[in-house]
């Protein structure tokens, strides 16, 4: 028989029969037979095709046995094919070896087994080790993880080498090929099923105008497919991307406008100038509208609806504190003189909570009680708050706030008025619809008068007496361009006071200021803070501090019967403190302190020094009866700021 009528193929792995070359003699077609190979012979004469399935064949590669028939139709055609026989090694029946000893090119029986049993005996232990690794790589395989079959193979290979096994070095080689095919088919599907997932996800992002993150995405994918035949695909995604460009370009002024508005709302609501930022929501609303952006409308309209609840919820807490706040002040009305425009604030604590257990030593106590102010004292500021909102008549809006601080007039002088400067500038080329000026001032200081753009006004504005002071509130309309408006606040320091004392367990801390009263001498002050036991019993634990404010020298009139506990310099003036201890039901307390101005002691001192030299100038003369008018003035001068 001719060598074409006798064929040998090998079973690769990918499912296809692959030509054994150099079968004319019987070694070499035995070097064909392996325990790991499955081989198909094909007898021409008879039509016939033997399938030889070796011991440690893969399953990989037994699956397609039953496709053997259909494989030869489709891969060789030319080869008919009357009848198959699937044949296991060592098991081959007696036409078999007498097709092949018809070849001339045959092996007996004894051959074949003899070089199978070669492998499965003489090599056991390299063919167990081969075995197992095969397993494994089959299963790797089978469930597709085929990277690690790869490296199973590999390891394979390896032990095929020790043994110079060129077959199952060829099949394994075979089966890399295979796996790696495998693989680069998945990792083929992989891209194209990310492609789509990609798509679908530029589709939502161009869609809810997030351009540039669509374009960086588009960018990824087309560097992906670089190397990779998807030329469709590649087309597609630049066409994508020239859409999103355009669409990019168009939708940009009006995202521009979008993000700065979002800003500003953002910054304003950081801020607190709530009002702002609902107002600068409505002009994104709108905006938002006019170009159907939906999402953004749908989000500010809640934001919207937030910052209205947010302004309501602030000003009713606001309202309520100050009506807790008013309360509290009504119930010293018969405790204190309460100035206008001055709050008294009380706070409350348990006296066991505060103190812990007091000395039964009244000094002891009222040290442990007065030990107290150095955090509860009456707070001085020397700042105040000025908020403002303007509204141009095209709708831009500012709204900002700052602290000014409070400086007196003149330094030379010595003069003790202070004053500060509030009120707006319009920074717009166009009509400023409406400013709302709100200027908050520590209670520690008295307004004496306001100018407001050159003239005195004659009444406050709108006004509220706060926890921090009294806020008052400017409301301005059609201010003209670059106009500027001013507010200047004429001011003094008015007597900071600290009350302390024990009502029925409670620690009671009364914090207040007083105005000073002028009097008929120029640079003399009067200060009286009047203390009654209106409570309905006796008080314990009662301590007083006064603060005088700082450039005046103080007499204090009142009490004269008791001394002050202490008397220090502070930063903020003089503190004097009366340790008081107890007051009876109904008792009053009264404090009366003269002022004077240190300017003007400094012009009383030098005025009394000048009389005194002339005095001792006259004695020396031997004059006496001279100065006793001189003396009599130094004594005119003196008692004027005593009286």
């Amino acid at each position: 028989m001719s060598v074409q009528n006798f064929q040998v193929f090998r079973l690769r792995y990918a499912g296809k029969f692959e030509a054994c070359e150099d079968c004319e003699t019987p070694e070499r077609l035995l070097e064909y037979f392996s325990v790991v190979s499955i081989l198909a012979i094909y007898i021409a004469r008879e039509k016939r095709l033997y399938i030889w399935v070796g011991s440690k064949a893969s399953d990989s590669l037994k699956n397609y046995i039953a496709h053997v028939r259909a494989i030869f139709s489709r891969d060789l055609p030319e080869l008919r094919v009357i009848r198959n026989i699937t044949i296991e090694c060592k098991f081959e029946n007696p036409d078999f070896f007498e097709s092949l000893d018809a070849t001339q090119t045959g092996i007996s029986k004894e051959q074949l087994h003899e070089y199978i049993e070669y492998q499965e005996t003489k090599l056991l232990p390299v063919i167990s080790k081969i075995d197992t690794l095969k397993k494994e790589a089959d299963e790797l395989f089978l469930s597709k993880d085929y990277l690690g079959a790869i490296e199973a193979s590999k390891k394979i290979i390896a032990l095929a080498e020790g043994i110079d096994d060129k077959a199952i070095i060829h099949d394994q080689e075979d089966f890399i090929n295979e796996a790696r095919n495998r693989e680069r088919e998945i990792h083929i599907e992989k891209l194209k099923q990310e492609m789509s997932s990609i798509e679908h996800e530029v589709a939502i992002l161009a869609k809810e105008h997030q351009f540039n993150t669509a374009l960086l995405r588009l960018d990824k994918t087309l560097k992906l497919l670089e190397g990779e035949v998807f030329a469709e695909e590649k087309a597609r995604f630049e066409t994508k991307k020239q859409e999103i460009l355009e669409n990019k370009e168009i939708y940009e002024t009006v995202s521009n406008q979008i993000i700065k508005l979002e800003e500003k709302i953002t910054v304003y609501q950081e801020q607190g100038f709530l009002n702002i930022a609902l107002s600068d929501c409505q002009k994104l609303i709108a905006l938002a509208e006019e170009h159907k952006r939906e999402e953004i409308k749908n989000k500010y309209m809640s934001l919207w609806e937030e910052l209205k609840h947010k302004i309501a919820t602030e000003e009713a807490h606001k309202k309520e504190q100050s009506r807790e706040l008013m309360d509290k002040a009504k119930e010293l009305t018969n405790v204190l003189e309460v100035d206008d425009n001055v709050l008294p604030l009380v706070d409350e604590f348990s006296v066991s909570d505060i103190l812990g257990n007091l000395s039964s030593d009244v000094n002891l106590m009222l040290e442990q009680i007065g030990s107290l102010l150095d955090e509860h004292r009456v707070e001085i500021k020397n700042e105040i708050t000025n908020k403002m909102v303007l509204k141009s008549t095209s709708g831009e809006v500012i709204e900002h706030d700052k602290l000014i601080d409070v400086t007196k007039t003149s330094e030379e002088k010595e003069d003790l008025r202070y004053i500060v400067q509030s009120g707006i500038e319009n920074p717009y080329d166009d009509l400023l619809e409406e400013a709302i000026i709100t200027d908050l001032i520590p209670y520690n200081f008295e307004i004496t008068n306001i100018v407001l753009e050159g003239e005195v006004v004659k009444e406050l504005p709108d006004k509220t007496l706060t926890k921090e002071g009294i806020e008052l509130k400017w409301q301005l309309q059609n201010v003209p361009p670059k106009k500027k408006i001013e507010i200047d606040y004429n001011l003094r320091r008015r007597v900071s006071r600290t009350i302390i004392f024990i009502l029925e367990g409670m620690l009671k801390i009364i914090k207040t200021h007083s105005n000073l009263e002028t009097l008929q001498l120029e640079g003399l002050f009067e200060a009286k803070m009047p203390f009654n036991n209106a409570y309905g019993q006796a008080l314990e634990g009662l301590v007083v501090e006064d603060i005088i404010p700082l450039y005046y020298i103080n007499f204090i009139k009142k009490p004269q019967d008791i001394f002050p506990a202490d008397q220090q310099e502070s930063r903020n003036g003089e503190i004097i403190k009366w340790n008081i201890g107890s007051i009876k039901e109904s008792g009053t307390l009264e404090y009366n302190y003269r002022l004077l101005e240190i300017y003007k002691h400094e012009e009383l001192k030098i005025k009394v020094n000048n009389l005194c030299k002339k005095i001792m100038e006259l004695l020396e003369k031997g004059e006496p009866a001279a100065c006793l008018p001189i003396y009599n003035e130094v004594i005119n001068n003196l008692e004027e700021y005593q009286s």
